[in-house]
C-alpha cells in the first residue's frame, strides 16, 4: 500500500509482529470502508467515527465475532487514526459497542493425562516435539511457524537448549 498515511503508520509502530497483525486488521478496515488510507485520514472524524461503528456492528452480526477479538482489531484501526492527528472520535462511545467482555474459553493448564493423550496420538516424532514444546513452555502456538535453528543457543552447563522467541 503506498500512501503516505499507511508509511506513518508503519513506520511508527516497533513490533515486526504488530505491524503484521495491526496492518492487517487496518487493510481490512479500509475494505470494509472501500477507501485506502488516505481518503480514510481526509474525511470529518464523525464521518469516521459512524464507519468505525458500522465495521463493529457488521463484525459482531455477520461474523460473529466476541468483544475480545473486536478490541484487537479496533486497536488497530484507533493507532492508525491516533498516529495520523485523527481527533474529534468520541472513543468511549465507539467502545460501547464492543459489547461486554466475556471468556470465550476455560483458561487452565493441560493436565499431564491430557498432555500424554496428545503425544499418544501424535502422527511423527515432529508434532509429539511440537506438543512438547507447547505445553512444557506457555509458548503460544503462533510462534511455531518463526523458529528457526538460529533460535537455538545451547546450554552447556545442563546439556539443554534454549529458545529465543517473540
Amino acid at each position: 500500500m503506498e500512501s503516505v498515511a499507511y508509511t506513518q503508520y508503519v513506520h511508527a509502530l516497533k513490533s515486526p509482529k504488530t505491524k503484521e497483525v495491526y496492518t492487517h486488521f487496518l487493510i481490512e478496515f479500509l475494505k470494509h470502508c472501500k477507501l485506502d488510507a488516505d481518503q480514510l485520514v481526509e474525511l470529518e472524524p464523525k464521518k469516521i467515527q459512524g464507519m468505525i461503528i458500522n465495521w463493529i456492528i457488521d463484525m459482531k452480526e455477520r461474523q460473529k465475532l466476541a468483544p475480545n477479538s473486536l478490541h484487537s482489531k479496533l486497536t488497530a484501526v484507533k493507532t492508525f487514526l491516533e498516529i495520523n492527528d485523527i481527533i474529534g472520535i468520541n472513543w468511549p462511545k465507539v467502545k460501547r459497542y464492543l459489547g461486554e467482555f466475556y471468556k470465550v474459553s476455560e483458561d487452565r493448564p493441560y493436565t499431564h493425562t491430557e498432555i500424554k493423550q496428545l503425544v499418544d496420538r501424535a502422527h511423527n516424532i515432529r508434532d509429539k516435539a511440537i506438543i512438547l514444546l507447547l505445553s512444557s513452555s506457555g509458548m503460544r502456538r503462533g510462534a511455531i511457524p518463526s523458529i528457526k535453528l538460529k533460535h537455538l543457543k545451547k546450554i552447556d552447563k545442563y546439556n539443554i537448549f534454549s529458545i529465543d522467541v517473540y
